[in-house]
């Protein structure tokens, strides 16, 4: 977690693919996105991130919100950004992380990468923050606003 004194964008942080569709996309909490990078730039991501993204475009792409152009290049800003940051994960573990959180293996990957780092999982995800309320925080709580 950021501390006070402590250098703007030296914090290691875990993101939900909502994250980083609000990084990557332009709308609504874009901005909001952009000020989490400013303060902590590190983003952690299982690898499930990628296949995750691909449904956030191919979705958006569909809903005529997004261009296959666009889509294109969010998919290869994301990786520039994000793809050295993956990790796999131990999927009995996971699994186990799903049971006591009671929450989908797709979002246990994420908390289970959280709690395995010790730092927060930002997600806005919010039956993902009720699950873990202590570990699952909204970028605006994390951000303080």
């Amino acid at each position: 977690m950021h501390r006070p004194g402590q250098a703007r964008g030296t914090c290691l942080i875990v993101v939900d693919t909502n994250v980083i569709a609000y990084a990557v996309l332009e709308g609504e909490k874009n901005d909001r996105a952009g000020r989490l990078w400013e303060r902590d730039n590190q983003w952690m991501v299982p690898a499930l991130w990628r296949h995750e993204f691909i449904n956030v475009l191919v979705t958006t792409m569909r809903s005529g919100a997004l261009s296959r152009g666009a889509a294109t290049e969010a998919w290869q800003r994301a990786v520039e950004l994000y793809g050295e940051n993956e990790s796999a994960l131990d999927l009995k573990e996971v699994l186990e992380t799903a049971m006591r959180y009671r929450i989908t293996g797709y979002d246990a990957q994420f908390l289970h990468l959280s709690l395995l780092l010790g730092v927060p999982l930002i997600s806005e995800d919010r039956a993902l923050q009720r699950a873990a309320p202590d570990r699952v925080w909204s970028m605006e709580r994390y951000l303080g606003g």
